[in-house]
């Protein structure tokens, strides 16, 4: 009779330790990395990086400072030996041993850059990740001209609302709030 009391005491209580149990969705965030993308444009709103246009800036001869260190123009995607426009990340390109659900900040400094649907050429530097909290941050572009330009931004998640965090880039070109980073030449 012991015998089948404890495991009807058993089985109660597996139900009651069961239904006390309280599951919680749980949420993983994800957020995308950023860079600062830099246009630089001419007075009639040509876009100076493409060597078609006439008095284009050779991004090589480009520099930034950041945090005391310079930064020199560089190219992240070369083929033999040469750099070559930016092919927009394709995940179905990726083979499936190589693929990952995380998205990676990977630091290029001052580098390549294409924007829009025919891939105009920018300037862009970074990759920041928005996670690290970027509050006030700024550099210093020094044009081949000798010229500078200040740029300042954010760049973080604001935790707020919990159940609905906000995606945050404020940029700033020579102390002015902007939308984008648009320098004329």
């Amino acid at each position: 009779m012991k015998k089948y009391f404890f495991i009807a005491v058993m089985a109660l209580s597996l139900t009651i330790l069961q239904g006390c149990d309280e599951e919680k969705d749980v949420v993983l965030w994800e957020f995308t990395p950023a860079d600062v993308m830099i246009h630089v444009v001419n007075a009639n709103g040509e876009n100076l990086l493409s060597p078609e246009t006439p008095g284009c800036i050779v991004p090589e001869e480009v520099e930034a400072i950041y945090n005391g260190k310079v930064y020199e123009y560089r190219y992240t995607f070369v083929v033999d030996g040469k750099p070559v426009p930016y092919k927009p990340f394709a995940i179905n390109d990726t083979p499936d041993s190589e693929k990952t659900r995380e998205i990676s900040a990977t630091w290029y400094g001052l580098h390549d850059g294409y924007s829009g649907n025919d891939l105009e050429p920018t300037i862009n530097f970074g990759t920041f990740d928005p996670t690290v909290g970027y509050r006030n941050e700024e550099f210093e572009v020094v044009w081949p001209d000798g010229s500078r330009d200040r740029i300042a931004f954010d760049l973080f998640i604001d935790w707020t609302d919990k159940d609905n965090p906000q995606y945050v880039k404020n940029l700033y070109l020579n102390g002015n709030p902007v939308e984008a980073i648009v320098v004329v030449k």
